[in-house]
């Protein structure tokens, strides 16, 4: 619809760039590579068993989720940042392509050191959100990570290379800050790798809808969110759980567990962090050994007892939403249940 410049409202204009952006992501997403792979690539090891069992059986999509931009964003940072990391770094090789037990893959730096003896490093790039940096200092990277990039590692290693370390660079996406995970080359992890792969495909060759879930579902995880077998996996949400199962009994006192050591976890958290928060009050913003502070506002927030009144004094109804339920969970044995083993 084409509408005259004179007779534009800014609602007008906001409308048609909103449409514009959302095409550019859907226009971004067809050209995004990494977006959609046919086959198990390098970077799927550790990651979701069943998603990886999908598309070994070649398993036909059930769902066209919306660009991954996240994702997206990732690919535009790395075609930028690893052509410079390379000339800061000199004698690297780019994304080169590799194999792994027939999987390919695109390992982002190999780094062979100036030093005589020519250590070789193995260096992936992780775009980020800063608490993701935060949890990867004190826990260390992810299964999916680790064993991606001790992937590659071996990928090399097969391939003649050498490879002495490997590391993880991760990227701030909104700060631009960074954190450098490195550890010597691990053959016990390149090993692990293999055979989770030679589990996954196992059970991808009996029945792929048999393979773990590795997340917990539409709505709870981005991941399901973008899962092109979402529906698939997930026919009935997070009740899929239950009733998929002939005997439901032990799926819903897990459950029901779950859900009582949460609340416990949440109440013992919310005190801990109001108690943090009291004694740090009035400090300023910065770093305190290996932590940095930093205060965010939550923003105005509308008084709803005065907002009713001043509604009732008009003799207007407040307005109210629907009534939702929460569970509620108390134990009732007679013995501590038993610890959960994973």
């Amino acid at each position: 619809m084409t509408i005259a410049p004179e007779a534009m409202t800014s609602d007008d204009l906001r409308a048609i760039l909103d449409v514009a952006v959302e095409d550019m992501w859907v226009r971004a997403d067809l050209m995004h590579e990494r977006g959609w792979q046919p086959e198990l690539g390098i970077s799927a090891l550790g990651g979701c068993e069943r998603e990886a069992a999908y598309i070994i059986a070649g398993t036909p999509p059930s769902d066209a989720p919306p660009p991954t931009r996240a994702a997206i964003l990732g690919t535009w940072l790395h075609e930028k940042i690893l052509p410079l990391l390379a000339d800061s770094l000199g004698g690297c090789e780019v994304e080169g392509t590799l194999f792994v037990d027939g999987l390919k893959g695109h390992s982002d730096l190999y780094v062979t050191l100036r030093r005589p003896d020519g250590t070789g490093i193995v260096v992936d790039l992780k775009t980020c959100t800063e608490s993701a940096i935060s949890k990867a200092r004190r826990l260390g990277p992810k299964r999916n990570h680790n064993w991606q990039v001790h992937g590659y590692g071996k990928g090399r290693r097969d391939a003649g290379q050498r490879v002495d370390w490997v590391a993880l660079l991760y990227i701030d996406r909104a700060r631009g800050e960074h954190y450098v995970w490195i550890s010597p080359y691990d053959e016990a992890e390149a090993d692990a790798a293999m055979r989770w792969l030679f589990d996954v495909r196992a059970v991808a060759k009996r029945n792929p809808d048999l393979a773990p879930r590795g997340c917990r579902g539409p709505g709870l995880d981005w991941k399901a969110d973008a899962c092109k077998w979402v529906t698939r996996c997930w026919p009935d949400r997070q009740k899929t759980i239950r009733t998929e199962l002939d005997d439901q009994g032990p799926a819903i006192e897990a459950a029901l567990k779950m859900r009582l050591e949460g609340s416990e976890r949440e109440a013992d958290g919310k005190s801990d962090k109001s108690f943090a928060e009291a004694i740090l009050d009035g400090l300023p913003e910065g770093e305190y050994g290996p932590y940095r502070l930093g205060w965010r506002s939550n923003g105005e927030r509308m008084n709803q007892k005065v907002a009713a009144e001043r509604l009732k004094r008009h003799g207007l109804e407040v307005p109210r939403n629907a009534a939702t339920y929460s569970a509620r969970v108390t134990y009732i044995g007679d013995q501590p249940p038993e610890e959960t083993t994973s």
